[in-house]
């Protein structure tokens, strides 16, 4: 039996009107907001099984991050914060890991921008 063609498995796929994959069972709340969101950005057949784990752990992420956010935000001053900052900063790291695996971070032309300059930008040894 011969072997089917990329192209000709691609044309089936694209035939067959491929559907965006709905949220798992296990996201809850603000975290299936947010599958639903970043899934819309791209095309059915981007999200393969593989993708599908890293955007399930980047929804639960986001969602902890949203609620880190407002337990700091709450009180910045009290005992707890500088242990809620550093779960912050853990989240937020592990939130652009996780885009940048997927890809989900917006393409930036390093031509357009090299060697411009923001007029509202400042330099490190002025900010207080």
């Amino acid at each position: 039996m011969a072997r089917e063609s990329a192209e000709s498995k691609a044309a089936r796929v694209w035939r067959a009107g491929a559907k965006l994959p709905s949220p798992p069972a296990t996201l809850r709340g603000p975290a299936r907001k947010a599958w639903r969101t970043l899934v819309s950005q791209r095309e059915a057949w981007y999200w393969t099984p593989s993708a599908r784990i890293a955007l399930e752990r980047l929804c639960a992420t986001l969602a902890s991050v949203e609620v880190t956010q407002k337990a700091y935000d709450a009180d910045p001053l009290a005992k707890g914060a500088a242990a809620l900052c550093r779960q912050l900063t853990g989240l937020n790291s592990s939130v652009v890991s996780l885009m940048r695996h997927l890809r989900l971070n917006p393409v930036q032309s390093t031509r357009a921008t090299r060697g411009t300059r923001s007029p509202t930008a400042r330099r490190c040894s002025t900010i207080p």
